[in-house]
């Protein structure tokens, strides 16, 4: 689901069987560990799966982060300092801007 909330617009995560919306936080909770897995809707219970359009926005987030990272490592002035804390900055984006491109449905779908 798109949400509007005045100062622009951000993707977050919807029951289809409820119609809740999820909170960031408990979008972050309900990620699976495995991308065929489902998530389990935190008001009703209830399965839900990756949209493939949640997923396709899933792999754009990690190909960007990743590429970010790629580059920064390919920067022959850049320490092993910079090359650690920019792939943790990356890992912890990717964890924190997830939720944002989720979206689910009751229905397994893959990409």
């Amino acid at each position: 689901m798109v949400l509007y909330s005045g100062k622009g617009v951000s993707y977050i995560p919807t029951c289809q069987n409820c119609s809740r919306i999820w909170s960031w936080k408990e979008t972050l909770k309900s990620q699976p560990l495995l991308f065929g897995s489902g998530l389990t809707c935190p008001h009703c219970g209830e399965s839900q799966y990756l949209t493939e359009k949640g997923q396709m926005r899933q792999v754009l987030l990690s190909l960007l982060i990743l590429f970010s990272i790629i580059a920064i490592y390919e920067q022959s002035s850049a320490g092993p300092l910079l090359k650690f804390l920019s792939f943790v900055a990356g890992a912890t984006a990717l964890v924190l801007l997830t939720p944002f491109v989720m979206e689910v449905s009751n229905k397994r779908s893959q990409l």
